[in-house]
């Protein structure tokens, strides 16, 4: 929900300046999941053939959730 709201923000994932938006705090939250998503996770890997971080599934879905906190 949160990324579907920053896509219609931000088409292109651009991530500028979150101050430049109506709403800065979603905005930043939106960009900072943006972020740690767009890395290459362990349980991901054979379907991206991206060297991954050794990360659990729990521990990722713990990192969404403080990210969304936040």
């Amino acid at each position: 929900e949160v990324l579907a709201a920053y896509e219609r923000l931000d088409r292109t994932f651009a991530l500028p300046d979150p101050s430049t938006f109506e709403d800065p705090t979603a905005a930043a939250r939106a960009q900072a999941l943006v972020r740690y998503l767009s890395h290459s996770f362990r349980p991901f890997e054979l379907r991206t053939a991206e060297p991954a971080a050794d990360t659990s599934i729990p521990e990722l879905l713990d990192t969404v959730e403080e990210l969304l906190a936040t």
